[in-house]
């Protein structure tokens, strides 16, 4: 070998470790950025201003998974100092979401009553896989948002498998924007109504039920999105009506609908200490199913569909329904009676 020649050889050999050690940095820098990064829109989720936090609390699960695996990694690569510092924030991630994921049903063997809450999504029509599944359902009550007339129709034409119908009907379905509301019942609804009580928000509908479980008080409600400040000022004032409705209650009332939050946010987490209710617990995602024509993977939806039940009462099971046309899931719910 010449000497000529080993000095290449040297110089690549320092090349090639140069390499090496920009490759590690940018990686190293990749991994502490995607995991300040979580841990910043973790806190803007527990303590940013509102309009924020509404758009970050509902990705707290998702986050959190984020999380553990960027301090995991920082660990791996030796990068100890940042690690540490960010495990604080890192249990206080698990320390919210692990309440949520771990509530157990309620156990009864007693009589039950079935809700299906489904967002329908004014975009689609009714379709005979949804029709055929509603049918088998065997809900009690069926509440239905963002409903056109067509679906209106096509609920009331369902004979169930049992030989029912849902004879009761109080609905204001809408073709033109994502208004429409309809309640569904096997049994008389009486004392309803339905109105937009918030200024800028969405109709809302209540009525009582007749139901195995005796009179209830059903509140099938539709917030708004919370797409910037002033939304979220509506969804929130309308959370505050529905409280206040359930207050005025002289039956038990149950709060069933798109509430377009999760069990992570601010506004649900203030609204059910304020009222009480409570859901089933667990993760269950219903919404984005799709967006813009373009499915959305499961781990990246959120459940933002929901029913509430007070003291007094239980959900004994909660499941998530298949994949239509909507862009959300519709949302199955056995509720019963815990106490008399």
């Amino acid at each position: 070998m010449t000497e000529g020649e080993t000095v290449v050889d040297a110089s690549s050999d320092v090349n090639r470790s140069a390499r090496k050690s920009c490759r590690r940095r940018m990686l190293e820098g990749s991994v502490l950025l995607i995991s300040v990064g979580s841990l910043l829109v973790f806190l803007l989720g527990r303590l940013g201003p509102s309009g924020l936090e509404a758009l970050a609390s509902p990705w707290t699960l998702q986050i959190s998974i984020v999380m553990s695996m960027g301090i995991g990694s920082l660990f791996l690569l030796g990068r100890r100092a940042p690690a540490v510092a960010m495990l604080p924030g890192l249990a206080w991630a698990w320390w919210v979401v692990v309440p949520v994921l771990t509530t157990s049903p309620a156990a009864s063997d007693g009589p039950f009553l079935r809700i299906v809450s489904f967002n329908v999504s004014v975009t689609s029509p009714p379709d005979a896989a949804a029709i055929e599944w509603l049918a088998s359902s065997r809900a009690d009550l069926i509440g239905l948002l963002e409903c056109t007339p067509e679906w209106v129709d096509a609920v009331e034409g369902i004979q169930r498998e049992d030989g029912r119908r849902w004879s009761t009907i109080i609905s204001r379905p809408r073709s033109s924007d994502v208004g429409g509301i309809a309640l569904f019942g096997l049994d008389p609804l009486q004392d309803d109504r339905i109105g937009t009580p918030v200024d800028g928000g969405l109709p809302q509908l209540e009525a009582t039920a007749t139901t195995t479980l005796g009179s209830l008080r059903i509140l099938l409600v539709h917030p708004i999105p919370p797409l910037g400040g002033r939304m979220t000022e509506v969804r929130d004032a309308t959370f505050e009506w529905i409280a206040d409705r359930c207050e005025a209650s002289p039956v038990p009332t149950l709060v069933v609908g798109d509430l377009n939050e999760t069990p992570f946010g601010r506004t649900f987490q203030d609204f059910t200490a304020a009222t009480g209710l409570r859901g089933a617990g667990g993760w269950s995602p219903t919404w984005p199913v799709r967006l813009r024509g373009i499915t959305i993977p499961s781990p990246f939806r959120i459940p933002i569909d929901h029913v509430l039940v007070p003291e007094g009462f239980g959900i004994r099971a909660r499941r998530v329904g298949p994949d239509f046309d909507s862009d959300h899931r519709p949302v199955v719910v056995d509720v019963i009676r815990t106490s008399t």
